[in-house]
């Protein structure tokens, strides 16, 4: 298993999914959805980070 940092900075440009949840609060099924309706799905050969910006971009705006 990949040793991770739960958010080590305070403002991250990119994020795992557990850090994801994090962000979000949400469990993992409905953090994915949120991030791949939002555009922020980054793939790095297998591994996949999320785009925290359009995250917080997207709930902002469906918020609305």
């Amino acid at each position: 298993m990949r040793k991770t940092n739960y958010l080590a900075s305070d403002d991250p440009v990119c994020v795992d999914i557990s850090g994801l949840q994090s962000l979000t609060s949400c469990g993992r099924y409905t953090a994915l959805k949120i991030a791949t309706e939002a555009g922020a799905v980054i793939t790095l050969g297998k591994r996949k980070i999320y785009n925290v910006e359009r995250v917080r971009d997207y709930l902002n705006k469906i918020s609305e």
